[in-house]
């Protein structure tokens, strides 16, 4: 084992905290005695060689995985706004975190790395085209499910503008119920 690996696997042992306070450091631009110096006194504190050894190996992978968790906190966040403003409907939020996904993976897309995905193995083709294509059914069938409810939200409404002053009658109550009942 060499000997920049081992710091680098010794500051990975360290608690998530310390790897946290010490990559934001790092991203910050400070020197490995800065960071050291400036990591709380109270946990451990690694030296400024295992630091730099840090940086050429346990770092990079720090910034890999705090961008992806950073970048699903986003799409987290993305799909509960769509669910807040959407009438808290859990499949719209759904929907719309399967759709960024997507468009994470085809964002990147190379039609070389497909073929030769393909060549290996066909089904995976498959799968995905079978995923596509629930999503898009999925979008479709969501997308009437909102236009029959805009529609029975107006006919409610024409029926209680209709019934205005007088009251409802026992058939308009019973045919307000039932279409209440649809929703």
């Amino acid at each position: 084992m060499s000997a920049t690996r081992r710091p680098s696997r010794e500051i990975d042992r360290l608690p998530k905290t310390v790897r946290d306070t010490l990559g934001q450091l790092l991203r910050e631009g400070c020197s490995a005695a800065e960071a050291r110096e400036r990591l709380d006194p109270a946990l451990p504190r690694p030296d400024a060689a295992d630091i730099d050894a840090w940086r050429a190996g346990g770092y990079p992978r720090w910034l890999e995985d705090t961008a992806r968790l950073e970048h699903l906190q986003a799409l987290r966040e993305a799909a509960l706004e769509v669910v807040a403003g959407g009438g808290g409907a859990l499949y719209e939020g759904s929907l719309e975190l399967a759709a960024a996904c997507m468009f994470e993976l085809l964002k990147n897309f190379d039609p070389r790395a497909v073929r030769e995905q393909i060549e290996e193995d066909p089904a995976q083709f498959a799968r995905i085209l079978g995923i596509m294509a629930r999503l898009s059914d999925g979008g479709l069938k969501y997308e009437k499910y909102r236009a029959q409810v805009a529609e029975r939200k107006t006919r409610l409404g024409r029926m209680l503008r209709e019934a205005g002053d007088k009251g409802l009658t026992p058939e308009r109550r019973a045919e307000i119920e039932r279409e209440l009942g649809l929703l």
